[in-house]
């Protein structure tokens, strides 16, 4: 197989990764002044087991909790090659394989593998970066191509996708 490439921007940054299997990687980026509405985002692209664990996450936290399930999601379907599928989107869970604890899911057998990396940006945005996979990932660490010494990296965990 060819090396497969997947792409993903926000605002003014820019992810690619680069593999020899099928692979999707998403950015995104938060501004700290921004605020969603978590519950009704949630309803539209969450599991319910997801939604479940959003909700009970502090509140100041559950924007960036959200954004790191979006990121998850996006990098999945573009892993799949498809685009974000709107009618699948609930279908499937993410599940933290680094708390230890068991997935709330149909199957107990993961169906996708991913690796997802936080960090504030000097402006204190958000960042949040997966790497999605249909089989085990490596251990990897991102590489800053350009110069980025605002970026302070908070860490990385482990995610595992089921059917919901």
């Amino acid at each position: 197989m060819l090396p497969q490439l997947s792409l993903s921007h926000s605002g003014t940054w820019l992810a690619c990764a680069k593999a020899p299997v099928l692979v999707g990687v998403d950015l995104e980026i938060q501004a700290c002044t921004r605020q969603r509405d978590i519950p009704a985002l949630a309803a539209l692209v969450c599991a319910p087991a997801e939604q479940e664990w959003l909700l009970a996450q502090p509140a100041d936290i559950q924007q960036q909790c959200f954004l790191q399930l979006w990121c998850l999601k996006e990098a999945y379907f573009k892993c799949l090659g498809t685009g974000v599928d709107f009618e699948k989107i609930r279908q499937v869970t993410w599940h933290c394989g680094t708390l230890r604890t068991k997935p709330h899911a149909v199957c107990d057998v993961g169906i996708a593998h991913a690796r997802l990396w936080q960090a504030y940006t000097g402006t204190g945005e958000y960042l949040c970066l997966a790497l999605c996979a249909l089989e085990p990932l490596p251990e990897l660490m991102p590489r800053q191509a350009m110069v980025a010494p605002e970026l302070k990296w908070l860490g990385d965990a482990e995610w595992r996708l089921y059917v919901a």
